[in-house]
């Protein structure tokens, strides 16, 4: 017995796991072979009768390793596999340090953590929950309806294909949602926003914010600051909701769009084309407000601006551009063309140029 447990130890000592399987002995041959129930039996050896001998013992033994760890890049924690015919590792948790990391998951719903670094995260396949931590950040939801939080920093936070929540929190955040139904939420700072394909939300929180929404049917509100709204699709327009919040907003509408400029002084920009669809601007506010008509100076350096009012619809009116409805505006007072700024398409690359006025007031 002696010999058999120091044998067993050397090889318990090399790592490997073991499982014992002693069959049952019968209790007549136990105390009948010469030695007690339990013994190392009798003066022949180890054995004794209805003793298994060590060569038959070690037989038993199970010396196969476990199944192995498996994990991604960076700093994972692993799983071990139930299964030998799965794989081994579906969902990770993945922890940073405060060191610089760069942390990747796999095609399952990793969640990844950064920490006080500037990391750089990618969620790969699956649903993933990813959060920067401290630092300028780098997040990657990939395929997935992923969750992405850049904390504190100047965080680059980029939802990929799904349906993904973007949350950027403190510091100057850029955030794109990417393709699908996506919410992007800035939080404190002056962000970027951009909810590319799909039907999107994007919320600019506090500071001076940029919100582009891309293509699709997407809500956009400014927040609190002077922030830059834009809801021109490139090709076919969608219906955009847009609002500019507190501060003193610019906000460019694409044809059809919907469009509340909040408090402040707002400067709405509509382009003028013979088949669009007018802009509703919902909340005109006179001797504050301003309404900013781009036309194609090239081929008429001067349009006529004309201003209808319905009795059957009070506080509206309707700007028509050389005959074509461009505008719908809703004011205690209708509008004048005092209010209407005139500025040539090829300047509309330049919000800021737009909203200083500078163009032509209509005659």
């Amino acid at each position: 017995m002696f010999l058999l447990a120091g044998l067993l130890s050397l090889v318990a000592a090399g790592g490997v796991a073991m499982m014992m399987d002693f069959p049952d002995a019968d209790e007549d041959a136990d105390t009948e072979g010469g030695g007690a129930a339990g013994g190392v039996g009798g003066a022949g050896g180890v054995g004794g009768e209805g003793q298994e001998s060590l060569p038959d013992l070690l037989d038993q033994v199970d010396l196969s390793p476990p199944d192995p760890i498996v994990a991604t890049e960076g700093r994972d924690e692993g799983a071990l596999a139930d299964d030998a015919d799965e794989d081994p590792v579906q969902n990770l948790i993945i922890p940073g340090d405060s060191a610089e990391n760069t942390l990747t998951g796999g095609a399952g719903d990793d969640q990844i953590n950064g920490y006080d670094g500037p990391d750089a995260i990618d969620g790969r396949g699956g649903d993933d929950d990813l959060r920067g931590g401290g630092g300028a950040d780098r997040l990657m939801g990939g395929v997935g309806d992923d969750l992405l939080h850049g904390d504190g920093g100047d965080d680059d936070l980029d939802g990929g294909d799904g349906d993904d929540r973007l949350f950027g929190h403190d510091g100057d955040d850029v955030l794109r949602g990417g393709d699908g139904d996506d919410s992007l939420e800035a939080g404190r700072g002056d962000d970027t926003l951009t909810g590319g394909a799909g039907t999107d939300a994007l919320h600019g929180g506090d500071g001076n914010d940029v919100l582009t929404g891309g293509a699709g049917e997407d809500t956009l509100f400014g927040g609190w600051g002077d922030d830059r709204l834009d809801g021109v699709e490139t090709g076919a327009q969608e219906l955009d909701f847009l609002n500019g919040g507190g501060g003193d907003d610019t906000i460019r509408a694409g044809a059809g769009d919907v469009v509340t400029g909040g408090d402040g002084a707002d400067t709405v920009i509509v382009e003028a084309g013979a088949d669009s669809a007018p802009v509703e601007f919902t909340d005109f506010e006179e001797e504050a407000d301003q309404l900013v008509i781009a036309c194609d100076l090239a081929k008429n350096p001067e349009p006529l601006i004309e201003i209808l009012t319905d009795p059957e619809a009070p506080g509206w009116s309707s700007v028509h551009v050389d005959g074509h409805e461009v505008a719908r505006v809703m004011g205690d007072t209708p509008i004048t063309t005092g209010e209407i700024v005139i500025v040539d398409i090829a300047d509309m690359t330049d919000l800021a140029a737009a909203k200083s006025g500078a163009g032509q007031r209509p005659a």
